[in-house]
């Protein structure tokens, strides 16, 4: 299967991601909230041009993969169509994309980081209900683990925006955040099969495996990393977000999931993986 033929990268992003979590564990003062737009500025100014051009980045493929994801797969010289478990994991994907988007350009516009991780949960919802009120005719997805996350997603959203509704401090609360979508990570990693049987789509094809795996683990990756590193500074969760996406094109050229996916050849993920490589060099140069 999939899994079993690149156990080695999978195990490198979950290892990355416990790595994180343990790194963030050490006390240390509670970060701004707020992330001012001066801090922005930084080194000559050229710090804003990144966050934007990521945020539009993320922003542009994530519309893509939410809103014509057959012809997102065409124009990446897929010859295929999708089917609708194929369909509905890359608007879940998209869904990803999306609010990595929107968290770099809330944070960029001003907004405090609870706030912005409220805003990035919004196509999350979006998914959830489409996939309930959709996905749910059309597929054996499974409606109750949908409910569920729309209700902790909800929950998500409103304790965001209010930055913690006096229950949580609103930095704490992003931390948290990015500590359970690493969790969520392991399960795919180590027992895929189960996993997917508990979300009533077991029996994937390979394609679908894929999926699921640039998915839920290296885009989640990416989240998580942004947010994990988004209260130190800004470059860094910018580092963090390309390392997953970086990951993730490695994987799959490593993988050669072009012949999944029907494409020529792999330059287009060797493009990617261009960009996320030079994405993290400056991110980390800057932090």
């Amino acid at each position: 299967s999939f899994l079993k033929l690149q156990p080695q990268m999978l195990r490198t992003a979950s290892v990355l991601a416990l790595v994180s979590v343990a790194a963030a564990l050490p006390a240390r003062p509670t970060a701004p909230m707020r992330a001012p737009a001066t801090n922005l500025a930084l080194r000559g100014g050229n710090f804003p041009h990144l966050t934007t051009a990521t945020a539009g980045v993320f922003l542009l493929q994530g519309s893509a993969l939410s809103f014509a994801p057959q012809a997102c797969t065409k124009a990446y010289g897929a010859d295929m169509e999708l089917s609708p478990v194929d369909q509905m994991m890359l608007e879940w994907g998209g869904s990803s994309f999306l609010g990595i988007g929107l968290f770099l350009a809330s944070v960029h516009k001003g907004l405090s980081l609870p706030k912005a991780l409220a805003v990035a949960l919004a196509p999350t919802l979006g998914v959830c209900v489409r996939s309930v009120a959709h996905w749910t005719k059309t597929t054996s997805i499974n409606a109750g683990a949908l409910k569920a996350w729309s209700a902790i997603t909800l929950a998500m959203v409103y304790l965001g925006w209010t930055e913690g509704a006096g229950v949580v401090d609103g930095g704490d609360l992003v931390k948290y955040w990015s500590y359970f979508m690493l969790l969520n990570i392991l399960p795919v990693v180590f027992a895929f099969d189960k996993w997917a049987d508990a979300y009533g789509v077991g029996g994937m094809t390979d394609r679908q495996r894929c999926i699921s795996v640039n998915n839920f683990v290296f885009t989640q990756l990416s989240s998580a990393l942004m947010l994990l590193f988004a209260g130190e500074s800004i470059p860094k969760a910018l580092a963090g977000v390309w390392a997953g996406g970086a990951l993730l094109h490695a994987n799959a050229l490593i993988g050669q999931q072009w012949k999944l996916f029907r494409q020529p050849n792999g330059m287009a993920s060797v493009f990617w993986l261009a960009l996320s490589l030079a994405g993290t060099y400056s991110g980390l140069k800057m932090a």
